[in-house]
């Protein structure tokens, strides 16, 4: 049985095959999260959690290897690694003709 989507074509140099290809989806994912939501399928959206660490780092102390909240509690999940100086080297070469 021949896939319908599929034709070969036989040639003296070799084979040409032509296939049919799934279609695009363009999607504007707001608009379709609204339609998902007013129509009670929102089981079809993705709620990802991210954390904030910018914001929550600035509430925080460094201590040693550890981090405190702000009431001084240890916070599970951090650890401070201490890196290398980094020097950068910069040169003043310039062309003189």
């Amino acid at each position: 049985m021949q896939n319908p989507r599929q034709k070969t074509f036989k040639l003296p140099a070799g084979q040409v095959q032509i296939r049919a290809q799934q279609p695009e989806y363009v999607r504007d994912d707001a608009k379709l999260i609204g339609w998902l939501k007013g129509n009670d399928m929102a089981d079809y959206i993705e709620i990802v959690e991210k954390l904030r660490w910018g914001d929550l780092k600035k509430q925080l102390k460094q201590l040693g290897d550890k981090m405190l909240s702000p009431d001084g509690e240890v916070v599970d999940g951090i650890l401070v690694v201490d890196r290398e100086v980094n020097v950068v080297t910069a040169s003043s070469e310039s062309e003189e003709v």
